[in-house]
């Protein structure tokens, strides 16, 4: 490896794409190995503190892996290339980090607004042995032998199943492709033939 150590980056880049499996490696140890740290410290001096070395050296793993693929000769050093990919990754996992923290935290509110159910009461009901997945399980059963009410479509179904799992009707009307208000109205006819198919009050 020594060989290479007064190689420039971009003739170790020529070398690489020749062929050259050694010069590759060099590269590699050289932006990946310790002074990555410095690299990152250098762009996002704030990151290191605020989330783990592992989360923010996989960004400067796959920045660096990027730019070897993506690096034209004669733009630019393919240090100054980096720094710049690197600089621009880093404040993006910056702002999804913070996206995330705050979607996580409005989530109660956002379920509050959904519905009077909580996220685990798909089905409420006075008996304390109530248990909002026996109402789903059977119109399961129903459905294997196809004797499921033309009431209860399983759209419906797959709608109180999500609900059963947690999520807002915001969430699955995202993931089944309709609107919130389609969502929320065919959840609250599965809980109205539920409750008339159990006689729950």
């Amino acid at each position: 490896m020594d060989q290479f150590s007064a190689s420039t980056d971009e003739e170790l880049i020529l070398l690489s794409r020749m062929g050259d499996s050694r010069a590759n490696l060099a590269l590699t140890q050289r932006y990946c190995g310790p002074a990555r740290i410095n690299h990152i410290r250098r762009v996002a001096p704030d990151l290191l503190g605020r989330f783990s070395l592992w989360e923010v050296s996989s960004v400067a793993l796959r920045v660096f892996w990027k730019c070897l693929d993506g690096y034209r000769f004669g733009n630019s050093r393919f240090f100054t290339y980096y720094i710049t990919s690197l600089r621009f990754a880093l404040s993006r996992f910056r702002r999804e980090m913070i996206q995330m923290s705050v979607r996580c935290v409005s989530i109660d509110s956002l379920a509050k607004r959904d519905s009077t159910y909580t996220l685990h009461d798909v089905v409420t009901g006075e008996r304390d042995l109530d248990d909002p997945r026996q109402y789903v399980n059977y119109f399961e059963t129903l459905d294997k032998y196809h004797r499921l009410p033309k009431t209860v479509t399983k759209e419906m179904l797959e709608i109180a199943k999500l609900r059963l799992e947690g999520l807002t009707y915001y969430q699955i009307a995202e993931k089944m492709g309709m609107t919130y208000r389609q969502a929320r109205s065919r959840h609250e006819k599965y809980l109205s033939i539920a409750r008339k198919t159990f006689d729950v009050k």
